[in-house]
């Protein structure tokens, strides 16, 4: 079984409640993290992410001076080093989280999951139910003309709670910026209804065939280090989106399907006992049915396991 142990990120870099959001997004933009802990003394207190940096800036300003309690979801959501890492996916999809904090058995820290942990810790053998990208794509892919400033895409990645947004012209994709990007650019302090999509996303946007197999798209997103690729038909247009999220999609079965095995073992182990204990109940029976006669059972190396009173 694989736990949390193996498949964590660690060590991690943390901020004190007190630092400031500026100091925060720093680290952030410099070691591209998705998420950043707030901990003092190993304990974390709460999480900063990306998402959350988006929310707070499309709903109005941002004060980089802010301290970190001030932003932070408090508390985080969190794990025990040795939860079953199925089990650590079914934990995020209940709370539609995308971060996990991992701890000790005294509440310290010690890693942090994400999809990429789960997606890089995967085996050949997960992704032959699925075998293809078009299979486990996201179809309702959200564009965006790149004319258009990155404050509105910004708003609208927000209103959608999604990862990212494709610039097309006609159908092909031109172009993509991501929570990642808005992370910088929040960071650089600019104006960001003065600047157009057009200067600031990253094209040429990384692209796959929907017909691909699912394992070689895992191994193009883990190569690069990205967390999701377009997917387009034989023309170029885009029909699709694939992230680590949905490549990771599968573990919901693969957690049902290992819980049903517990059940079925838990179940077999019961039937034995409860047989166990019908003929413990018939032999019982048997010598106390006796009377005076002396009546001794032995296993095959002629030891005596079962005697009654006249033996």
């Amino acid at each position: 079984m694989e736990t949390l142990q193996d498949i964590m990120t660690a060590p991690v870099l943390t901020v004190a409640p007190d630092n400031s959001v500026g100091h925060a997004l720093g680290i952030m933009e410099q070691e591209k993290l998705s998420a950043l802990i707030v901990a003092e003394n190993r304990k974390p207190l709460g999480i900063f992410t990306e998402r959350a940096l988006i929310q707070i800036r499309a709903g109005g300003t941002i004060d980089y001076s802010w301290p970190m309690h001030k932003v932070m979801s408090s508390p985080p959501l969190t794990a025990s080093v040795d939860m079953d890492y199925r089990e650590a996916y079914q934990l995020l999809l209940q709370h539609r989280f995308r971060h996990l904090v991992v701890t000790d058995h005294d509440g310290l820290l010690m890693g942090i999951i994400t999809g990429t942990d789960f997606l890089s810790h995967l085996g050949l053998e997960y992704f032959m139910e699925f075998k293809s990208v078009g299979q486990v794509m996201s179809r309702d892919v959200v564009t965006l003309k790149s004319s258009l400033s990155v404050y509105a895409a910004m708003r609208l990645m927000n209103d959608r709670r999604i990862s990212s947004l494709v610039m097309e012209d006609n159908g092909y994709p031109m172009g993509i910026i991501t929570e990642r990007d808005l992370l910088r650019l929040i960071h650089s302090k600019k104006d960001l209804k003065s600047i157009v999509l057009q200067e600031v996303m990253s094209t040429p946007v990384q692209t796959v065939f929907s017909d691909v197999s699912s394992h070689e798209a895992a191994r193009i997103l883990t190569k690069n280090k990205l967390r999701r690729l377009v997917v387009t038909n034989s023309s170029g247009h885009c029909v699709g989106i694939i992230t680590e999220t949905d490549m990771v999609k599968g573990l919901r079965t693969s957690y049902t399907d290992h819980l049903r095995g517990v059940i079925q073992q838990k179940d077999q182990q019961l039937q034995q006992v409860k047989q166990q204990i019908e003929e413990k109940a018939i032999l019982d029976s048997m010598l106390r049915s006796t009377g005076d006669m002396a009546i001794s059972i032995m296993d095959l190396d002629l030891t005596i396991r079962i005697h009654n009173q006249a033996a």
